[in-house]
């Protein structure tokens, strides 16, 4: 039987989390500030590699990859929330928000020092 108060803000259940493979689960760890050593900083730049692609995921025309800035992950809808400056000569910073289940790969993106 459920309770009065499964949907409510007194004791809301919650969905078992679709976010599935390390990917998920390395954009958990560092949206939680449990970060793993291949992104050990907050405010880690990344390239994306989606399923099913032979090279990182780029913006704007551009065939460089696009260094995205990792800003967020919401466990509950799988969504990864990125930053990344256009390529295309456009100002501002723009965002992206991402299902991580569509991401096969994420590879650190070295800072210049």
């Amino acid at each position: 039987m459920r309770s009065l108060f499964d949907d409510s803000c007194c004791g809301r259940v919650r969905p078992a989390s679709t976010c599935k493979g390390c990917v998920c689960s390395v954009l958990n760890r560092l949206a939680n500030s449990n970060n793993c050593d291949v992104l050990a900083d907050t405010r880690t730049v990344v390239n994306l590699l989606p399923k099913g692609q032979a090279g990182y995921l780029f913006m704007d025309g551009a065939f460089d990859p696009t260094p995205f800035t990792f800003l967020g992950f919401e466990q509950n809808s799988c969504c990864a929330r990125f930053s990344y400056e256009p390529a295309d000569g456009a100002t501002g910073t723009r965002m992206v928000i991402i299902d991580c289940n569509t991401l096969a790969g994420i590879s650190r993106v070295p800072q210049v020092q």
